[in-house]
């Protein structure tokens, strides 16, 4: 006979969900940090979506939806719901919210006299003397880099794929980081219909019913047989990737009956023709 496991406390459960939090943020933020996605539009994002997603929670409860009913669900003020309540998320896409290697190249591309030049490393006085003349990169990250010293700015740059060393020692700019912001889009673009199928599990709950991610139901708009199949190679390709990176994290490949994808089409019929009276004669 099995011992019946004693129900976690309401204080075990809350330091389990922050946990779990915390660990899928550390997962969402090495992929943005990857492709040199900044913090303040992290944030930014953040909040606009605890705000919706308030919204959205209260009204299916039937409660009063407003900012001091979303100040107290959320953490934030009033103030801040009130502000967040008047912006769009989208609308407000600045460069001040992007990091600061991604703002520093954007000034770079920009910004005179740095526009179009490739920049002078300096290392010594002497170097920097038998230089051909041209800006410097010193000077740039000085007037566009905020706090972060010129040394560790190269490194990020070059790391991040932004800049790229030329033959005469001199930094230039590159589009290197591209990949890296492909395979970002990619990855979470694919974990998004997995959090989409749990999430509503959570806010109306099925008493009996184990949370399942293995199930998701998309629709999937077509008036052509080629735009359905098109639809289809879409999930599939998806789908691929997502299995990819379970095998990689698993280290082998998972036991058959493991996962299982499955794909239902369901058209809708036809509609009915009017029928028509013949014309009198």
């Amino acid at each position: 006979m099995k011992p019946r496991t004693r129900p976690r406390s309401t204080a075990a459960l809350e330091a389990a969900l922050d946990a779990a939090t915390r660990d899928a943020l550390v997962e969402i933020a090495r992929l943005l940090v990857s492709a040199g996605y900044g913090f303040g539009a992290f944030e930014r994002h953040a909040k606009h979506a605890f705000v919706a997603a308030a919204k959205e929670v209260l009204l299916r409860q039937g409660a009063r939806v407003n900012r001091s009913m979303i100040a107290a669900s959320t953490g934030l003020t009033r103030a801040e719901v009130g502000e967040l309540l008047r912006t769009d998320s989208l609308a407000n896409h600045s460069p001040r919210h992007a990091s600061r290697a991604a703002r520093l190249a954007l000034a770079w591309r920009t910004k005179k006299p740095f526009a179009g030049h490739s920049l002078v490393l300096k290392t010594t006085p002497r170097q920097v003397a038998n230089a051909t003349k041209g800006p410097l990169f010193d000077e740039l990250v000085r007037r566009h880099g905020g706090d972060i010293p010129p040394r560790a700015m190269q490194a990020e740059l070059l790391r991040s794929g932004l800049a790229e060393k030329s033959a005469d020692g001199r930094l230039r700019l590159s589009n290197a980081n591209r990949d890296s912001l492909l395979r970002a889009v990619q990855a979470v673009e694919t974990t998004l219909p997995w959090l989409r199928a749990v999430a509503p599990q959570v806010i109306d709950p099925h008493p009996g019913e184990p949370i399942t991610s293995t199930k998701s139901v998309t629709a999937l708009g077509f008036t052509t047989e080629r735009a359905l199949f098109s639809a289809l190679g879409r999930i599939l390709d998806r789908t691929s990737t997502l299995l990819d990176g379970f095998d990689k994290i698993a280290g082998g490949k998972r036991a058959p009956g493991e996962l299982i994808v499955g794909v239902a089409v369901a058209g809708s019929s036809p509609p009915k023709l009017r029928k028509t009276r013949p014309a009198s004669s």
